[in-house]
């Protein structure tokens, strides 16, 4: 159908505008993509609660308050957790000039989890040279497993890079202790 063939006069404040579906179609696209922004931040904030919450809780409640207060299973809280500690930061790079949570807002909880098995360093150039908002999670997931490979080939190909990498690995899951 031809925008021209369904159009339709209305008056807003006073004033009458053609509306066409291109128009219609426009306005409903804008729509959208706020409520994707919307919504993607949110699961920053969400994780942010959740870390709060969670240290506030005693030993053996988490799933119940969890089941009880928010009605999110202990995987979703602990994606929502993660995500918020690892690509939430809002502390600006001095030499982009960007923060992390710019980067990956633009992703939703899915594609976001998708990018766990990359090394947290790894993520933002990933994101940023594979368009990953525009991706489905099982592209993303492709990509990331075509990384890993790289990765192990690289290593199976320089062995004495490998030790000061597990080692570096090692220190680096071991908890921080204030």
């Amino acid at each position: 159908m031809s925008d021209t063939m369904n159009m339709q006069t209305t008056i807003i404040e006073g004033t009458a505008t053609e509306r066409t579906l291109s128009v219609v179609a426009a306005e409903i696209n804008v729509i959208k993509r706020q409520t994707a922004e919307i919504i993607n931040r949110s699961v920053f904030e969400i994780g942010k609660r959740l870390c709060e919450a969670k240290a506030l809780i005693g030993h053996g409640n988490w799933g119940a308050w969890l089941q009880e207060n928010v009605d999110y299973s202990e995987t979703t809280a602990r994606s929502m957790m993660r995500i918020y500690q690892e690509m939430g930061g809002e502390q600006v790079d001095l030499i982009t000039g960007e923060a992390p949570i710019d980067v990956f807002e633009t992703l939703n909880m899915s594609q976001m989890v998708a990018l766990f098995p990359l090394r947290p360093e790894e993520r933002i150039e990933f994101v940023k040279e594979n368009d990953v908002a525009d991706k489905s999670v099982r592209q993303i997931e492709e990509l990331v497993r075509k990384v890993k490979d790289a990765d192990v080939v690289y290593l199976q190909s320089n062995p004495t890079i490998l030790f000061p990498m597990l080692l570096l690995k090692l220190f680096t899951r071991l908890p921080i202790l204030y």
